[in-house]
């Protein structure tokens, strides 16, 4: 009876034994896939860290303004080569017309996913994702798109600053060797006078800056009084006048009467 007993007894703690195991293993089941889950969460939280620092890094390289559209294409394809997986074994080419932005030669065994790059409606180049072992991901291939969408912007607003200042630079020298006399007033004060102005009529473009009427034929100075009212009150956007003007010059005993035709807008 006594052995009886003390079987039981081995038989029920191996029992519990049992089933202790079955929820140890149960827990370490549980907790390798919660591991697992984890460490599949944070890699997919640094890929989307990684992809959003390139769009970032990317999207702000046209504020960089002492960065040709050259270096900035460049930098571009760098940026979403180190967010892209499987490193060593991507490689970006982007092509813009002629040239090709490329750090070594793509192997004649990969594949490739493209991306067009348009420019106001028309085809400019092409970038390019080339693969070999290890296809893209569809979240590669929407960073790709989403970089050549930059670029498309990066390389429109160059070119439209390059054109801006295109013309800037040709008004500049238009209005400089222009045999018109022009001055710009700003708030009062006047900021630019050609070199005719100068010339011309100097003391005209007090008329603008102080509201002086001095030099101005009496016959003539109430139309230009106001006219020279209208636009500085802005009631006028143009004005479009002719009058004499008086100049004053210390080498001559009587003043110089010249005809003047003004016309000033506001800008």
């Amino acid at each position: 009876m006594e052995e009886e007993a003390t079987t039981r007894g081995l038989n029920s703690e191996v029992e519990a034994l049992r089933c202790r195991i079955s929820e140890l293993e149960a827990k370490e089941a549980v907790y390798s896939r919660s591991e697992k889950e984890f460490a599949e969460r944070t890699e997919e939280l640094e890929r989307r860290i990684r992809e959003a620092n390139c769009l970032y890094e990317v999207s702000r390289l046209v504020a960089d303004k002492g960065l040709s559209s050259e270096e900035m294409i460049r930098k571009a394809g760098r940026e979403l080569l180190t967010s892209l997986g499987h490193a060593g074994d991507r490689q970006v080419r982007i092509a813009i017309g002629n040239h090709l932005f490329d750090s070594r030669p793509s192997p004649s065994s990969s594949l490739t996913f493209y991306c067009e790059i348009t420019i106001n409606g028309a085809p400019t180049g092409l970038l390019e994702v080339h693969y070999d072992k290890y296809p893209l991901a569809e979240r590669e291939k929407q960073l790709a798109t989403d970089v050549a969408g930059l670029l498309e912007r990066i390389i429109e607003q160059k070119r439209t600053e390059k054109t801006i200042l295109e013309n800037e630079r040709s008004f500049r020298t238009l209005v400089e060797n222009s045999p018109t006399g022009i001055f710009i007033v700003q708030n009062g004060q006047v900021v630019y006078e050609n070199p005719e102005e100068k010339r011309l009529s100097g003391p005209l473009v007090r008329l603008f800056r102080d509201g002086d009427l001095s030099g101005i034929h009496p016959a003539d100075m109430e139309r230009v009084e106001e006219g020279f009212r209208k636009i500085m009150a802005g009631e006028e956007r143009n004005l479009d006048i002719d009058f004499r003007f008086l100049v004053t010059d210390p080498a001559d005993a009587v003043p110089q009467r010249k005809w003047v035709h003004c016309r000033a807008s506001l800008i």
